[in-house]
């Protein structure tokens, strides 16, 4: 055990000075064996800070192993441990009295033994992932929570739209599929929306649907609105099919309108001084 570790265990312990340390080594066999196992506690954590080869949990483990050893170490020792006596001599009166020296384990801590240092703050504050969202104070963490209560509500007040549900209403009584050649999609997906907000039962949204779809429409999917078992989802997955069908028509019809008009073919012939003249080829 070198120098350097009884200095630092005599720093983070905060029981006694190093000439202490020496005396007890020699004179009390008990605390002796109490101040082993913390130097060596102290030395493997040293080792282990200087050497950067552990991390954090290593650290932690250490310090739990030695702990447990130096608790039940203690417990047995602080009975048997017999008080020190040292003679001093008075310089002003030359003779020479004894005085009690109490075991190091019975001295008035300057501070506790596991006082709060730089390290375990670190330990502690590493638990953190980040920005903590409430304070650590149960105390202050109730105060936090009813300001932030507070705020989100004013917050809240402020986005509230007290005419939300007529303007929901207003859109949905004007919502309405014109014509086949609409996006299908589009028109469902509003429908849904809004039915939603002026919290129309779900019950009705079958009716309310064959209502805003246009006559082609309703013709195609009267299958689906006279099942029996008929639901506002398979309804809708229905006319999804049906719209499919009717853009695959519509681009067929354009097709053969394309195809219908006059082509402007071009045909070849020779003109004086040999250049080339296009004429249309009459049909």
């Amino acid at each position: 055990m070198t120098d350097k570790s009884i200095d630092a265990f005599s720093d983070y312990d905060g029981l006694c000075s190093r000439d202490d340390f020496a005396r007890l080594k020699t004179d009390e066999e008990a605390v002796y064996h109490e101040f082993k196992f913390r130097a060596i506690l102290m030395a493997a954590l040293e080792r282990e800070v200087l050497d950067k080869t552990g991390d954090l949990f290593d650290l932690q483990r250490i310090v739990a192993e030695q702990a447990i050893e130096i608790r039940k170490l203690k417990n047995s020792n602080t009975q048997n441990a017999t008080p020190s006596v040292a003679s001093v001599t008075d310089p002003t009166s030359g003779s020479t009295n004894q005085i009690i020296n109490p075991p190091c384990s019975r001295l008035p801590r300057a501070t506790p033994a596991l006082s709060e240092t730089s390290s375990q703050r670190t330990i502690r504050t590493a638990k953190i992932d980040g920005p903590k969202p409430w304070n650590v104070d149960p105390a202050v963490d109730k105060v936090d929570f009813e300001i932030f209560y507070r705020h989100l509500m004013n917050k809240l007040e402020e986005w509230h739209n007290p005419n939300r549900m007529e303007k929901a209403q207003d859109e949905y009584d004007a919502l309405n599929m014109e014509s086949a050649s609409d996006d299908y999609v589009d028109f469902k997906n509003k429908f849904v929306r809004l039915a939603g907000k002026v919290r129309k039962p779900k019950s009705e949204w079958i009716n309310e649907f064959h209502r805003k779809l246009p006559t082609t429409f309703v013709t195609a999917m009267m299958p689906a609105f006279l099942a029996p078992d008929a639901m506002f989802e398979s309804v809708a997955k229905y006319g999804q099919s049906i719209a499919l069908n009717f853009a695959h028509a519509r681009r067929r019809k354009e097709a053969k309108q394309k195809d219908k008009e006059p082509a402007a073919r071009r045909i070849e012939k020779p003109r004086r001084g040999g250049s080339l003249h296009l004429e249309p080829r009459s049909q």
